[in-house]
């Protein structure tokens, strides 16, 4: 009986190395993908990436904030601006 138990102490070990091992394994995937992704927000390279929409948004701003006339002009722009920036960083423009 001390040899049976003695045998599954050594399996449930065998069991928990993997275990760890897998785990270990994960983690060191999810780190690698947290760098790209944090890489990839960084302003500087959301500019790179994106240089054509972040001038057009800038320079859209600059007429919403500098168009007192019609706000509601300037909202509908800034609306759409914001759109066209969430689209273009998260990729649904590809």
């Amino acid at each position: 009986m001390a040899n049976t138990e003695h045998i599954e102490i050594e399996k449930i070990g065998e069991e928990l190395e993997e275990a760890r091992q897998d785990l270990h394994r994960t983690v060191s995937e999810v780190s690698k993908k947290v760098e790209m992704v944090n890489a990839r927000l960084q302003p500087t390279q959301l500019l790179n990436d994106h240089l054509l929409l972040s001038v057009s948004i800038v320079g859209g701003l600059g007429f919403a904030f500098g168009n007192r006339s019609d706000a509601s002009l300037s909202a509908l722009l800034v609306s759409g601006l914001i759109g066209a920036l969430a689209s273009g960083i998260l990729g649904y423009d590809n």
